[in-house]
Parts: structure tokens; sequence; C-alpha cells
């Protein structure tokens, strides 16, 4: 083998050295994404679940805070008309207390 023909393959073998290492190089980063990847993927799967529990347990709270604010409503009603029939009594009441001291007087 010639001197240029040593000199041309070692050039070759560095090369295809450089190549290998650089593939390496590559194959490692390729690994690093897809980790990552699925780290992103795994994060957003939780992310979801999440934001469907949250909305789950608001739409409880919301369901749970209409009913109570429903029973507030009519316990309020009811006490409502508890009062206006109160009122119509005390001022019935009123009347006839003011026509007898009415006639007493008069």
């Amino acid at each position: 083998m010639s001197v240029y023909a040593k000199e041309h393959f070692s050039s070759i073998v560095i090369f295809c050295l450089f190549i290998v290492v650089f593939l390496l190089q590559i194959r490692k980063k390729n690994d690093v994404i897809r980790g990552l990847q699925a780290d992103l993927r795994q994060i957003q799967k939780f992310s979801e679940d999440h934001i469907r529990r949250v909305n789950s347990e608001a739409d409880k709270q919301k369901a749970a805070d209409k009913k109570n604010s429903e029973g507030r409503k009519q316990r309020l009603m009811q006490e409502v008309t508890q009062l206006q029939t109160e009122k119509q009594n005390l001022v019935i009441e009123h009347r006839e207390n003011e026509q007898e001291l009415r006639r007493v007087i008069g």
C-alpha cells in the first residue's frame, strides 16, 4: 500500500469514526427528546385530569349552592307570607281597637 493510500485510508477511518460519534450524539439527543415528549404528554394528561376534577367539583358546588339558595328562598318566602299575615291581622286588630275607642270616647 502506498503512502498516499495509507493516508487516504486513515482519513476515511477518521471520517467514519467522526460520523459514528456524530450519530451517537444524535441518538442521545433523540433519546432526550423522546423522554421530554413523554414527560410533556404525562403533564398534559395530568393537567387535563386536574381540570376535569376541578370542573366537576365546581359543578357539584354550584348545584349545592343552588339547592341551598332555593331552600333559603323558600324559607324567606314563607316568612314573608307569615309576616304579611301577621301585619294584616295587627292592622285589623288596631282598627277594631280604634273603633272601640271612638265608641267609648264618642
